[in-house]
């Protein structure tokens, strides 16, 4: 690449996350530097201490100098269980809990089907159209139903109890995190060729602290800060540009 080459950068990028420490993380032991999340096409931001300047998605990167690199701010990435891992504190997977379910169902010669196991019998409520509760039934384990005499015959009735949900658990405490080594893989163009751009920082630490929400939506509603160490050995923190 001659030196005055014009460079154009602004893609979307890939970001490779790894610890700078050995670590047992969701029941497994990652070696220093093994790669522990990749997160691809993410939109990628960076903040420079002392100029109030920012690069979006790596943007005119060459027009900043690197050492005042401060924060790192990643957005659009989906929410999975390893980036759930840096936020809270895991417990263990194929963790069993109740579930509480509402099904409506129309009961026959005093007989109501369920189409979901139960988990606790004494979990069972059984309500009708007018939301009165039924005091005496019964619960049949081999067939999966209720029986009462106080059904009426094709009419539906409300149903209340716990299922069994299994998945990996966590516990809602924030948890502390090594440092970690970022990797920020783009595309540019260097006199209208695409060429690749890597940025490496050899230490970074995560300051997001975990906003969930429930919204119809499968990307994290919260950005991924992460604060830039400064690091003594020359060069640690660099850009590549391709030739």
């Amino acid at each position: 690449m001659a030196k005055n080459d014009i460079i154009e950068v602004g893609s979307k990028a890939n970001v490779i996350l790894s610890f700078i420490e050995d670590i047992n993380i969701l029941d497994e032991d990652y070696a220093a530097f093994e790669p522990y999340i990749y997160l691809k096409e993410v939109n990628v931001i960076l903040e420079y201490k002392g100029n109030k300047k920012t690069s979006t998605s790596l943007r005119n990167i060459n027009n900043f100098n690197l050492a005042n690199l401060n924060k790192v701010i990643i957005g659009g990435a989906s929410f999975s269980k390893k980036l759930a891992s840096l936020f809270m504190c895991y417990i263990s997977s194929t963790t069993s809990e109740e579930k509480r379910e509402f099904i409506t169902s129309t009961a026959y010669s005093g007989e109501i089907y369920l189409t979901k196991d139960i988990a606790n019998q004494d979990s069972i409520y059984v309500y009708d159209q007018e939301l009165n509760k039924i005091q005496n039934f019964d619960y049949v384990p081999a067939s999966n139903s209720i029986t009462s005499d106080h059904f009426d015959e094709g009419k539906n009735y409300l149903i209340s109890f716990s299922s069994e949900l299994v998945g990996t658990k966590f516990s809602l405490k924030q948890r502390s995190i090594p440092y970690m080594k970022m990797e920020i893989q783009g595309l540019g163009n260097i006199n209208k060729s695409t060429k690749n751009v890597l940025l490496s920082l050899s230490k970074v630490s995560l300051d997001s602290l975990l906003e969930l929400n429930f919204i119809p939506n499968n990307k994290i509603n919260f950005p991924l800060e992460f604060t830039v160490i400064d690091n003594e050995k020359e060069y640690s923190n660099f850009l590549l540009l391709e030739d």
